[in-house]
């Protein structure tokens, strides 16, 4: 089956249930099961790798938004070799975008739909969740950050809960340029800054999307 548009993935099969992510049009699902009702579906997304499920991102969608498959995906590729600008390119598309949780379109987006999808636009598939993408790429030390790596951020126990992409390498007195769909209050929107401090006392690792 496939999404017929933008389609909420919620947590659980009730319209009021949190976002957990979306489903871009055309994009493909797997049928878990269904509610007694018919009227929601429990679904994987193939295309949404996550730890949670091997077979792909989990929640639940109305049967309504579905379609047999037959269409693609509308997420556009960028031809040519993947790099570090095609990348950044993608992500500063969504600049100003607002912060929306689960969001993956320029109508909203989160810290990992941003990551997730500036990868998915050169090709490159990566974990939907910022927890599942530090496990899956490869590690990079701080030091030696490049332009088109992710940094991630992490609460005190350890948990991580955001993550950026760097813009450049690490400057001079250790600046670090970034651009992530930033959930802090005063700004809930896609911007691209230098790391404040904040966020370096959050700051925990990196990871590598592009072969260099």
């Amino acid at each position: 089956m496939i999404a017929v548009a933008l389609t909420p993935v919620l947590a659980a099969p009730e319209a009021g249930a949190e976002q957990v992510t979306q489903l871009l049009p055309g994009e493909t699902v797997e049928i878990i099961e269904p509610t007694d009702s018919g009227e929601w579906l429990h679904v994987v997304i193939p295309g949404q790798p996550s730890s949670q499920d091997e077979r792909g991102y989990p929640g639940w969608v109305r049967a309504d938004a579905l379609a047999p498959r037959g269409a693609e995906s509308d997420a556009q590729v960028i031809p040519g070799t993947p790099s570090a600008a095609t990348l950044l390119a993608e992500a500063r598309r969504h600049l100003g975008t607002r912060y929306v949780w689960g969001g993956m379109t320029t109508d909203g987006i989160d810290c990992s739909g941003l990551t997730h999808m500036a990868a998915r636009s050169l090709g490159i598939t990566i974990p939907r969740d910022a927890r599942d993408q530090i496990l899956a790429l490869e590690p990079v030390d701080l030091a030696d950050v490049q332009a088109g790596d992710l940094y991630f951020f992490a609460k005190p126990d350890g948990r991580i809960t955001h993550v950026a992409i760097a813009t450049g390498p690490v400057g001079p007195g250790g600046s670090r340029p970034m651009i992530h769909a930033s959930d802090a209050e005063e700004q809930h929107v896609v911007i691209e800054e230098e790391m404040n401090d904040r966020r370096r006392e959050a700051l925990v690792a990196a990871a590598r999307v592009l072969t260099r």
